[in-house]
């Protein structure tokens, strides 16, 4: 495959998979890297607030399975990822707070500011706070499945 694909290109062919071959592994270093790349998308305030879980071992897909209404594709897939939204995913206790204060892309009057902005106005209620978790894991999502 041409490693310099365009974006176009790569939204054309992109597919949703169904059935996959249980004795075709996918290698840790290959899901590390789209991990890595996928991680680097847009997110509210760049706080980043999602959890990954790579469910790998035969009793987790087996476990997995019969919480996800019996898709066989749970079982014959080398690994299924869940996507964990954090709907407090910009509270000052994350770490990205601290990651930003470390490279100096923020100071601390900025971040009070941010959350206090975000606690007031944008995610004031149950409800938005949980379509915060959506919209910004929805994302993340998307970029692993490109």
């Amino acid at each position: 495959m041409n490693k310099d694909i365009s974006f176009k290109k790569l939204a054309e062919k992109r597919r949703s998979v169904n059935f996959f071959n249980p004795d075709k592994d996918l290698k840790d270093e290959l899901l590390e890297k789209i991990i890595n790349l996928a991680v680097l998308a847009p997110s509210s305030f760049n706080t980043q607030p999602w959890k990954i879980i790579a469910v790998k071992s035969e009793d987790s897909r087996k476990k997995l399975y019969e919480e996800s209404c019996n898709q066989e594709k749970v079982l014959k897939a080398p690994v299924t990822l869940i996507i964990l939204g954090d709907k407090d995913g910009y509270a000052r206790d994350r770490d990205i707070w601290e990651e930003k204060l470390r490279l100096n892309k923020i100071t601390e009057e900025k971040i009070e500011k941010v959350i206090s902005y975000n606690d007031k106005n944008l995610y004031n209620t149950e409800g938005r706070k949980i379509s915060y978790a959506i919209r910004n894991s929805s994302l993340l999502a998307m970029s692993i499945m490109y």
